[in-house]
């Protein structure tokens, strides 16, 4: 913990980047980072691997986050791909296939996840700060968005909140 947040002080007073330390398989100390490859999420099995991830955060949380009932139909031109959470149906994807499949993945992936924190009135939030193949997004309360936005440079490697990020996005 103490070297998680000796890394937060030298990325806040010198590097003005909000990133937290990770180890070297490439996952974040802290479980509020999380990397997310849309392409992976977006294939199959993506889905379940990064509920799997995000279920710690659920935990230490005291949350629940439970998954089952994956449903997949696939034509040519068009994927249905739905779950449920916590007994509720999410819609991971229904769209014809286009250039923004791995986009439309990734929001509504954040979105069922929020939803989920919502219903079991969390104060913390996932907000995307980056997507594609090198996709990030952290988990934090309002309170600790409004510092990092006040805080650090509003570009494109800082989170965003999902209206913005849709906008940007053109979705």
């Amino acid at each position: 913990m103490k070297i998680t947040q000796a890394e937060f002080e030298i990325s806040y007073n010198e590097l003005r980047f909000f990133e937290g330390l990770m180890k070297e398989d490439l996952i974040f100390t802290d479980n509020r980072f999380y990397f997310i490859d849309s392409e992976t999420l977006f294939e199959g099995g993506g889905l379940i691997q990064y509920l799997e991830t995000v279920k710690l955060s659920f935990d230490k949380l005291n949350l629940k986050l439970v998954f089952c009932e994956e449903y997949n139909n696939q034509t040519e031109k068009h994927w249905k791909h739905t779950i449920r959470l916590n007994g509720k149906e999410y819609v991971a994807y229904d769209n014809d296939f286009s250039e923004n499949d791995w986009g439309i993945s990734y929001i509504n992936f954040i979105e069922m996840l929020n939803s989920e924190l919502k219903l079991q009135q969390s104060k913390e939030q996932f907000y995307p700060i980056s997507s594609g193949n090198d996709g990030r997004m952290v988990l934090l309360t309002d309170e600790q968005f409004e510092f990092v936005k006040a805080n650090y440079p509003n570009d494109s490697e800082h989170p965003k909140k999902m209206e913005d990020w849709k906008r940007g996005y053109g979705l």
